[in-house]
């Protein structure tokens, strides 16, 4: 089930849409508008097509709202969190990524797992201490 995802133009798409206007009632030449985009005249002829066709939404990206190419599916993830649910509670991520490699055969990064581990409540984000440098001695002149 895909979610419906509204878009709204970024700060550099309306400026781009302005000069598309600009372009479409003919208030300046594809040509400067070209270059005031910092693009060439054949890729602003191809966007301005697809800008008279489909309106600002041509101007935004066309891979927004969909899913990465090399995420992991959540099947093996719910699979993954099973296995260090039932053997693994207690211990730290990095442990559980050797372990999986070890014994599972999974090959996982322990900072992936860490993520979907504080997704899940099994691990919770610990802030590093400070280290304070300690005082040095007072001389006998500044006692």
């Amino acid at each position: 089930m895909r979610e419906v995802i509204t878009m709204t133009l970024k700060a550099q798409n309306t400026e781009g849409a302005k000069i598309l206007e600009m372009v479409k009632n003919k208030k300046i030449k594809q040509k400067d508008a070209a270059i005031i985009l910092g693009i060439c005249r054949r890729q602003l002829i191809r966007i301005f097509k697809e800008y008279l066709s489909k309106g600002d939404e041509a101007l935004n990206h066309k891979l927004i709202g969909k899913p990465g190419n090399h995420r992991i599916s959540s099947d093996i993830k719910e699979k993954i969190m099973q296995i260090v649910r039932n053997n693994y509670k207690g211990f730290k991520p990095t442990f559980i990524a050797e372990k999986l490699y070890e014994e599972h055969h999974i090959k996982i990064g322990a900072s992936t797992l860490r993520l979907w581990m504080m997704e899940t409540g099994l691990w919770k984000k610990i802030r590093k201490l400070r280290t304070v440098p300690e005082g040095r001695e007072k001389s006998i002149l500044e006692k």
